[in-house]
């Protein structure tokens, strides 16, 4: 058994010389992974772009046949027995009528699987939400992908996908020796109600005893019941699956009163080949917000020299801004299953020149540090709203 931890400059050359069969990550490498190789198809003639697209059509319908047809695709309710038969035999004719197509798939995908090491089985997301599009992305090329979920307190995982069931959109089933809850924002207990929203509490004997001198912390932080809060909010399918809905200190409170879980608007928002990273604000305004990262190089290879060299001025820049409001229009509406408070007006957005900063900016596990990007980019918010 090997294991290595690779320093992310240099992860493609450690990936062709490992050639790992398990790649254990967290989602902002996976993305990375995703964002390059879009940006690398962008760049091939229109013939090429039309012949992977089709292909990656191609792998993600046959995955949602497979997983229909095995029994884990993404479901919040029980289906009837007869319409289960029937989507499984459909399904399975489906799967042998695309089986000459998914063969030649892969080798089309080859090149891909080839520049993780050749080797790779089974991909490993956990440390934040993984975003669909990827998700979807790594399935489609036939990797296989087991998200995780779990907290420091917790000694680590608490629930995973597995090898036999690797359901989409979810985190999995909680492991042997977890006890869980979900509780609504009244306390209510909704853990048997397949698609309630709710808080997740979580019970085991690999839970922290209490925070180190803090009782009045621990007094909220545990119910009567020895249940732990986690602070984020789950949904749960008809199987017992996780499916993460947010954090709940991440909410954001608009000033009409709305509540708002900015991670499926930034998980819609990354599906555009421009964003490489995002953050939705809007606390105590009226509207939405969002600070932008782009795909600097795919929005060069689309924009050519309309995108100034310097990315300073990318904030600034009409085109840039026209093709980041198609974008958000695109992604973020009604048409798309918004509410009219969840979308992001036209203008409501800030072109940042620069990643966030991994060091100040985001965590060892990549996830960003919210209340510190607001401080840095305070200004920049404010100008949002003047």
């Amino acid at each position: 058994m090997e294991f290595t931890v690779s320093d992310i400059n240099v992860l493609r050359e450690d990936l062709k010389e490992i050639r790992p069969t398990i790649f254990p990550s967290v989602p902002r490498i996976w993305e990375s992974i995703y964002n390059g190789i879009i940006g690398k198809i962008k760049k091939e003639s229109a013939g090429k772009q039309k012949i992977f697209n089709f292909f990656l059509s191609v792998g993600a319908t046959w995955f949602k046949y497979r997983s229909i047809l095995m029994g884990f695709d993404h479901q919040v309710q029980k289906r009837n027995f007869i319409l289960s038969f029937f989507y499984r035999t459909y399904s399975l004719v489906i799967l042998i009528l695309l089986s000459p197509l998914k063969l030649l798939s892969l080798k089309i995908f080859a090149p891909i699987r080839s520049a993780l090491g050749g080797r790779l089985r089974v991909s490993v997301s956990g440390g934040s939400a993984l975003p669909g599009v990827v998700d979807r992305f790594l399935s489609a090329i036939g990797i296989l992908v087991l998200e995780g979920y779990g907290m420091t307190e917790t000694s680590a995982v608490i629930s995973s996908r597995t090898l036999r069931k690797p359901t989409p959109g979810t985190v999995g089933v909680p492991l042997a020796g977890y006890q869980i809850k979900l509780k609504d924002d009244t306390g209510k207990d909704v853990t048997a109600i397949p698609g309630a929203k709710g808080s997740l509490w979580v019970k085991s004997e690999q839970i922290l005893m209490g925070y180190y001198k803090r009782p009045q912390l621990n007094e909220v932080v545990f119910d009567k019941d020895g249940f732990f809060d986690t602070g984020d909010l789950m949904t749960l399918n008809w199987r017992g699956e996780l499916m993460f809905a947010g954090r709940a200190k991440d909410t954001i409170a608009l000033a009409g009163g709305e509540n708002i879980e900015p991670v499926p608007i930034e998980d819609k928002l990354l599906q555009s080949e421009y964003i490489d990273q995002v953050m939705v604000v809007g606390d105590d305004k009226k509207t939405l917000g969002a600070i932008i990262v782009p795909a600097y190089e795919n929005v060069r290879g689309t924009l050519g020299s309309d995108a100034p060299e310097n990315t300073e001025l990318w904030d600034a820049s009409k085109p840039v801004r026209d093709l980041y409001r198609k974008e958000i229009t695109r992604l973020i509406s009604k048409e798309t299953g918004f509410k009219s408070f969840e979308v992001i007006p036209g203008n409501c957005f800030y072109v940042s020149p620069r990643a966030f900063d991994q060091d100040t900016e985001m965590t060892r596990t990549l996830k960003m540090k919210r209340p510190v990007i607001k401080e840095n980019f305070r200004q920049q918010i404010d100008e949002l709203y003047a």
